[in-house]
């Protein structure tokens, strides 16, 4: 099921046209439709995106979760439309843009007209892990028993553009036009109109745990190859040629992909408490410095952070079963908010845990994945509204 309470809409995306490749690297790239140094700030305002674009993962290349410009519901909502998917919808969120809201499937891809959610296309056959939207393309990575692939769509009528074929692409982000996507300890660049190549790098390192993006960076997470203390890495690499520019190494597991906001680079750490052969390493946030890396401050925090939204001098983490509001400059904690269903369902993390926030015009909306979805105040944390889903959620798209 889809469901929608605000208003999204976007320009339609341009027409395309046809040719064929192979990657160097010895991947195949079938092409079948296109169209006939030092390290500096990386404050990004993200231009090219509509007050009403939520193209991927957290909105922008950087995952900052914020729409600045743009307005979800203040008081308690009432579903503008509803649509009944005939497949099980994945946990990975949905995005929009192009007038269209895409909506990853187990057995599809679809494309809903974000004012009457209708059926505009439908790819079937495909199981979709993540969906990004880039000028009127689709970039999808697809996990198939014969060899997973990264596809390419056309926005307006889900034609196949191009696809890479027996590529299992553990993250990827798309940055100005190129999609980037790791695998293992390699970072590849793909030209998204085209899916032609542009490089591939060996990083000698695991790259493989979250990317993200910002300027003329990207930042990708990964476990060092030799176990130590500081069992993983956030590493910034340039975006022309997978360079490394600098990288830190951190105590516990990852827990998010990194947030590239305000000149400043946000990561979440910490140990699982299932994982008995590990060492135990309390749950932190991280503000990193985007030139060197250096930390800015680190938090401790009530459980592992699993995704942060940054907007107005605040970053709002989801941590467990709660989202807490931190000031951007200090990391204090200015406000904690514990997600409703506790009482219902217990304190399982996996259960109660909280999805990526989504933060616009004074508001932060966060749902957990048993379905309940939340409007709270930016500046208090008090509840504006809740609103109970039927079924599990996936993160909130303004």
């Amino acid at each position: 099921m889809c469901l929608v309470l605000s208003t999204i809409s976007a320009p339609v995306g341009a027409s395309l046209t046809s040719l064929e490749t192979t990657q160097s690297d010895g991947f195949q790239t079938d092409s079948i439709q296109t169209q006939g140094e030092p390290m500096t700030s990386e404050s990004v305002s993200w231009p090219t995106l509509d007050s009403g674009d939520w193209p991927t993962a957290g909105r922008d290349p950087g995952r900052s979760g914020y729409s600045p410009n743009a307005s979800g519901p203040k008081t308690t909502p009432s579903a503008r439309w509803i649509t009944e998917l005939s497949d099980e919808v994945t946990d990975h969120p949905v995005v929009a843009a192009d007038g269209f809201v895409l909506v990853p499937g187990e057995t599809s891809v679809r494309a809903l007209n974000n004012e009457t959610g209708e059926v505009v296309w439908n790819v079937s056959g495909v199981d979709i892990e993540s969906v990004s939207v880039s000028d009127g393309v689709v970039v999808t990575t697809e996990v198939d028993y014969s060899g997973d692939e990264i596809r390419a769509y056309r926005a307006s009528d889900g034609v196949e553009l191009w696809n890479v074929t027996n590529f299992e692409a553990d993250a990827t982000v798309v940055l100005d036009g190129t999609l980037y996507a790791t695998r293992g300890e390699y970072l590849h660049a793909y030209d998204v109109q085209t899916g032609i190549q542009q490089w591939s790098t060996d990083i000698n390192e695991d790259v493989s745990l979250g990317l993200s993006g910002a300027g003329e960076t990207v930042y990708a997470t990964g476990r060092l190859s030799e176990s130590n203390d500081r069992d993983y890495l956030v590493y910034a690499l340039n975006a022309s040629d997978g360079s490394e520019r600098w990288r830190f190494e951190m105590e516990g597991q990852v827990t998010m992909r990194p947030v590239v906001a305000n000149d400043s680079v946000y990561i979440g750490s910490g140990s699982s408490a299932r994982n008995l052969n590990t060492d135990d390493f309390d749950p932190k946030l991280y503000r990193l410095n985007v030139t060197d890396g250096h930390v800015e401050w680190v938090f401790d925090v009530n459980s592992r952070p699993r995704r942060a939204a940054v907007a107005n001098g605040t970053v709002y983490a989801a941590s467990g079963h709660t989202v807490s509001a931190h000031d951007e400059t200090t990391g204090e904690r200015v406000w904690r908010y514990r997600l409703p269903g506790s009482i219902d369902y217990g304190l399982t993390y996996t259960e109660m845990r909280a999805l990526s926030p989504a933060v616009a015009d004074g508001v932060v909306y966060a749902a957990s994945e048993r379905g309940h979805l939340v409007a709270l105040d930016t500046t208090t944390g008090s509840e504006q509204w809740s609103y109970r889903l039927d079924g599990l959620a996936t993160a909130p798209a303004i």
